[in-house]
């Protein structure tokens, strides 16, 4: 019984010390929103739009704007059941520089991409022109499947305008 309960504890010290992201949990010593970032999982969320939209400019990729409360039960659910994966971590780092926007920090930008709800998305081309937005889906699944549709068919040219998207998701296209 003694040879269990030390293996569970190292197995459990293991976990706690291998956590990927420092920061991650509310105890951690580094607190990533003081030094101007902000990290869900392993994904590196930018706050700067103007050098986010920089950054996708040089690496020809989209840019992805995410809106989120801080006092926003479904942002936290999101945060917690997607955003920590790393399969979505990899399919939005691949195609997309993503932003991560605090609502009650940034009215500004909020009433720019006239977010209503939140947590809603905001795709744009590297030219900050909108392809596509959504609520954020609560689903790991749909997620990166919306994420990937969304920007292969900006790839081939199908969204060329938001307009081009609406009609595509009031016909259920995506």
């Amino acid at each position: 019984m003694t040879c269990l309960r030390r293996i569970g504890f190292a197995l459990l010290a293991g976990c706690l010390l291998a956590s990927p992201v420092q920061g991650q949990f509310p105890w951690s010593k580094r607190n990533a929103a003081a030094e101007g970032e902000h990290r869900t999982g392993s994904i590196p969320w930018r706050t700067d739009v103007a050098a986010g939209m920089k950054e996708a400019r040089e690496k020809r990729k989209l840019v992805f704007l995410h809106f989120s409360g801080k006092n926003c039960p479904p942002c936290r659910t999101f945060e917690e059941k997607v955003l920590q994966r790393n399969d979505v971590a990899v399919a939005l780092l691949a195609r997309y520089v993503p932003i991560y926007i605090v609502v009650e920090n940034s009215p500004d930008l909020v009433e720019q991409y006239q977010v209503r709800g939140w947590p809603t998305d905001v795709l744009l081309d590297s030219d900050g022109r909108e392809i596509a937005r959504q609520i954020s889906p609560q689903d790991p699944r749909e997620f990166i499947k919306r994420i990937s549709t969304i920007a292969n068919k900006h790839q081939a040219g199908q969204f060329a305008t938001i307009a081009n998207v609406r009609a595509a998701v009031a016909a259920d296209v995506l």
